[in-house]
């Protein structure tokens, strides 16, 4: 019926003019952290078919960085899986990869100094909780540490400390006083690598930070070429 076509055509109209406006704010998300890193593409796929033809295959990924056999960098996000604000805090945490990658080898012992120094605050604050499962992840850093003296071992140290945090933030972030150490050292190791235009992003998920921390120094104590690699976020 007419009334029927004019009310899937204003439907039709609404959703059409909120997804432009969602790509606009994606796309000027994008330009202003790409200015971080000039020479990584970002590209938006805006659909979950674009996103799956940019990758070469299949992903249930979001987003992703690439980094190609000729050294090349780039940043792929699915727009349709996501809502604005998740878009550009995938953004951020995708240049974070980039820029890590990048800067990891040049900056890898002030990246261990703050690490060495937000470990020890918070293996203090677990092992103060009230909390056993808290108080057993403190005593587990206090391994970590003796395991990995300062300025040693760092790719294991950042690759089996960060992992094991990422793995049990739920349970670090009870804690407030913990989840704040944490928040901080994001926030330090933004303005290291001179992201601080991403930080408050970055800071909404610290334990994917510590996930890209935790897989780039994996990679490299493996000894694993990091070309050809996709650091994927789920």
């Amino acid at each position: 019926t007419p009334e029927g076509r004019r009310r899937f055509n204003k439907i039709k109209s609404e959703i059409t003019q909120a997804f432009n406006k969602k790509m606009r704010t994606l796309k000027r998300a994008a330009n202003l952290l790409g200015k971080i890193l000039p020479n990584t593409k970002i590209v938006l796929a805006e659909t979950k078919a674009d996103y799956d033809r940019l990758r070469g295959k299949k992903s249930n990924s979001v987003g992703v960085f690439r980094v190609t056999k000729d050294g090349k960098t780039a940043i792929f996000v699915d727009v349709s899986a996501l809502s604005t604000d998740k878009g550009i805090e995938t953004i951020a945490h995708e240049l974070f990869h980039a820029v890590l990658y990048k800067k990891f080898g040049t900056d890898k012992a002030k990246i261990r100094r703050v690490t060495d120094k937000m470990v020890k605050e918070l293996q203090k604050t677990l092992q103060n909780s009230n909390d056993k499962e808290l108080q057993d992840m403190g005593n587990a850093l206090v391994r970590f540490s003796k395991q990995y003296p300062e300025g040693t071992q760092t790719e294991e140290f950042l690759s089996e400390t960060l992992g094991y945090l990422a793995e049990r933030f739920d349970q670090v972030r009870r804690d407030s006083k913990a989840l704040k150490i944490v928040v901080n050292f994001v926030n330090k190791i933004s303005d290291l690598l001179g992201l601080g235009k991403a930080k408050k992003e970055l800071a909404k998920d610290p334990d994917r930070v510590l996930r890209a921390l935790a897989l780039v120094a994996k990679k490299l104590q493996s000894g694993e070429v990091l070309q050809d690699t996709d650091f994927d976020i789920i």
